[in-house]
């Protein structure tokens, strides 16, 4: 090494070597060491003297990989450069002191000399101490190992992004499963963009939110934090709801570095807080509808049973006195009692449906027969009120329950009489297709707006002209046809225009439902 240095430029270098708190050590082409420093030595458990003339190959020096497994001679530094005739860079070297348990930790740099002829003379080796600055990182890998497996046991995904890159430094097993990531799948090599065009995600009024107004992108581009709960849809999955936080980090000079994304699915729990929202909705409808059941209940029958205490009082008068009872005062004392009856009648039915054990009889039975027979029973007791039917000309035969048929039409005819004039006429068609019949019945009164067309066939639904308030009744008719036709597999409904009448329709399979 000082072949070529004048005698007079050679001990400062010497000097500066002899000081310098990094090791050199020179080898000569046969790898016998020419010269090292007191660093050089020292670190390698020996004198300077000792040091002197000693080979590569010498059984006193102990070399270890970075995963503390032995270092087999041809990867000693000298041996790499003999062999590759270059510069071997940064190789990280255990050296463990003879007699000694300890291994120092050194970053190792092997220079190559060549003569005038090319000519391989002499390796200079360099160690560089590492053994605090390894101990360190190795605590800190353990720290980062402890902290990213306790983070993985979360229930909640963890996601950290560069802000200057985009890309993720960072996300835990939740996260990742969350992503449905691919084995094997590089965290650096999925950035936010790609991330959030997996999870599209929306606000609870199921607005999707722009790239620029998710959490993360607002914690990256303008250090806003976010707190609050979102629907996100991964691709190809189920909608699900998160609570998702985000927040900006920063360094000692307050410059965005990274942001932290925190999910906790809470799918669950929403689903369990709507259930239960609406589970009070209904109780509290069913205790609205209680009440009022109770009370239009009351109020109808007190007026059919006041109007018959009366005539009894009336009737009881009349026969102390002598006197017959006309046949006026028993029809209308027979009407109450009907009425009280119908009242009934309904009210059981409802009772029956609201537990599903209303009795059905379904039987192939001509459809034209059951409504022939119900419209001539109404011709009876409305005498005064024109009803067209159509007759056909050929049965119908339909696997029907004839008593709760007769109670639709009855239901439905009963509604014509009681909301239109007098004087306005009712027609009953009934046609058929390949798979099913259909039943039309038709008034020219004063029609039914759109509004409560959409009530009508709820339980305590009435119309709401001039009409309704001269007619009794709960409201519960139409309800009840229309549960009776849908246990039939049927469906029932309504047109109507205001001023132009109204047409109920109702349609029956002809094959038996299977209920």
């Amino acid at each position: 090494m000082f072949e070529g240095i004048q005698k007079k430029q050679e001990q400062p270098f010497r000097s500066l070597l002899e000081r310098l708190q990094v090791g050199v050590v020179v080898h000569d082409a046969e790898t016998r060491i020419l010269y090292s420093n007191p660093f050089a030595a020292k670190l390698l458990g020996l004198s300077v003297e000792r040091m002197s003339g000693k080979l590569v190959s010498d059984p006193h020096w102990r070399f270890f990989r970075e995963d503390r497994t032995p270092l087999p001679l041809s990867e000693f530094p000298v041996s790499r450069v003999l062999r590759e005739q270059k510069s071997i860079q940064n190789q990280v070297l255990g050296i463990q002191i003879p007699d000694h348990e300890q291994v120092v930790w050194a970053l190792c740099n092997s220079d190559p000399e060549f003569d005038l002829n090319g000519q391989l003379s002499q390796i200079i080796v360099n160690f560089t101490e590492i053994t605090e600055v390894k101990t360190l990182r190795e605590e800190l890998s353990e720290i980062k190992g402890l902290f990213e497996s306790a983070l993985d046991q979360s229930q909640a995904g963890i996601i950290i992004a560069d802000a200057s890159s985009g890309h993720l430094k960072y996300m835990n097993q939740t996260a990742f499963m969350m992503k449905s990531g691919n084995l094997g799948e590089k965290v650096s090599d999925v950035d936010v963009k790609s991330l959030l065009s997996f999870w599209r995600l929306e606000d609870l009024e199921g607005n999707v939110l722009s790239l620029e107004e998710t959490p993360i992108f607002r914690a990256i581009g303008r250090g806003v934090k976010t707190s609050g709960e979102y629907f996100i849809h991964p691709r190809g999955q189920e909608r699900r709801v998160a609570w998702i936080n985000s927040a900006p980090i920063l360094d000692q000079r307050e410059k965005i570095i990274a942001a932290i994304l925190v999910i906790l699915d809470t799918t669950d729990r929403h689903r369990l807080e709507t259930e239960l929202r609406q589970a009070r909705l209904l109780a509290e409808n069913a205790t609205l509808i209680k009440s009022r059941f109770l009370d239009v209940a009351a109020h109808e029958l007190r007026t059919p049973i006041t109007v018959l205490s009366l005539l009894l009082q009336f009737t009881d008068q009349q026969f102390n006195r002598g006197k017959p009872v006309s046949h006026q005062t028993l029809e209308r004392l027979r009407r109450q009692v009907d009425r009280i009856s119908r009242l009934i009648v309904d009210l059981l039915d409802v009772s029956r449906l609201e537990r599903g054990h209303l009795p059905m009889d379904i039987r192939d039975l001509d459809l034209v027969k059951t409504v022939q027979e119900c419209v001539e029973d109404f011709k009876l007791n409305a005498p005064g009120r024109e009803v067209k039917f159509s007759i056909p000309k050929k049965p119908m035969m339909v696997p029907i329950d004839p008593i709760r048929i007769y109670q639709v039409v009855l239901n439905i005819l009963e509604n014509a009489r009681k909301y239109t004039p007098e004087n306005s006429p009712i027609e009953i068609n009934l046609d058929e297709t390949k798979d099913q019949v259909q039943v039309l019945i038709r008034d020219h009164g004063p029609g039914i707006s759109r509004v409560q067309q959409e009530a009508l066939f709820k339980p305590f639904s009435r119309g709401s002209n001039e009409l309704t308030e001269k007619s009794g009744g709960l409201g519960l008719g139409l309800f009840i046809s229309k549960r009776i036709i849908e246990l039939h597999g049927g469906t029932i409904g309504l047109e109507s225009r205001l001023g132009e009448g109204c047409v109920f329709k109702f349609e029956l399979p002809k094959e038996r439902a299977k209920i």
